[in-house]
């Protein structure tokens, strides 16, 4: 759909998005998807946040990327292979048939990339350790309305990805933070921020946008925004959904974004 392709062309070239959508519409389902090229395939080194509210929705969104490669060729299944280093520096590569997997982490080990899950728990001094015990070149956070103490845990976050990401892009290699929201509360801590981090200080995507290098798109959020994130969202309409749906979705929700 216009939501997915607008968030891939921008984290494939490296932008910070924030992607806010309804529930059940794929937000979360296509940014998994994204999380699998670069893990399998587009990363080297690399340690991935998946970052969610509590361990059992951090742990299901890391399986979820698994299963994906799954779907893979088997030519492209890189996450199963296996590197066996011989004392004179030559390698043999191997199927070795699974994943290198905790319950908590994934490692593809040809590449040397780990998928880790991660939770902001409900206090100041757990979000403040969500940036904690590694560099982070890519950092996926997923129903950011839900947060407590979010601005703490993008805050805290920040300093493990700014190392990452500078190395990653002199490798050339693939850094964005990505975060997902249903439509939140304004009237709440994690709405009131987000409204000025997107609303006011983000630059909305616009289809019109996929024209633009991207030395185009960096100038024109260089000279609009205030911050390093394009802010991706679209109606309903846009994204496929019939009016029946949104009747239906709003009277199981009472979400009014539906509509605006």
């Amino acid at each position: 759909d216009i939501a997915a392709l607008s968030s891939m062309f921008l984290t494939f070239q490296c932008f910070n998005i924030y992607r806010e959508q309804s529930r059940q519409t794929g937000k979360t389902t296509w940014a998994a998807g994204e999380l699998d090229i670069n893990w399998n395939i587009r990363c080297r080194n690399a340690d991935i946040a998946i970052v969610n509210f509590d361990d059992s929705a951090a742990k299901e969104n890391l399986q979820k990327v698994i299963e994906y490669s799954e779907y893979l060729p088997e030519y492209l299944k890189v996450f199963k292979l296996n590197v066996k280093e011989h004392s004179d520096n030559s390698i043999d590569i191997e199927d070795s048939g699974e994943i290198g997997k905790t319950v908590k982490v994934a490692t593809n080990k040809v590449f040397g990339n780990r998928l880790i899950a991660k939770t902001v728990g409900t206090t100041p001094a757990m979000a403040n350790k969500v940036g904690k015990g590694g560099t982070f070149s890519i950092e996926f956070f997923d129903e950011v309305a839900v947060y407590p103490n979010l601005e703490l845990v993008l805050g805290a976050a920040a300093p493990a990805f700014k190392t990452a990401s500078d190395n990653a892009k002199k490798g050339g290699f693939p850094t964005y933070i990505y975060l997902t929201s249903t439509p939140p509360d304004m009237g709440s801590p994690q709405g009131e921020y987000l409204y000025k981090l997107v609303k006011v200080n983000a630059l909305k995507f616009e289809p019109y946008m996929f024209d633009l290098s991207t030395a185009q798109l960096k100038a024109l959020q260089k000279s609009v925004a205030k911050n390093s994130y394009f802010y991706v969202s679209y109606s309903y309409k846009e994204l496929g959904f019939s009016d029946e749906w949104a009747l239906e979705h709003f009277e199981n929700s009472g979400s009014q974004w539906l509509f605006e």
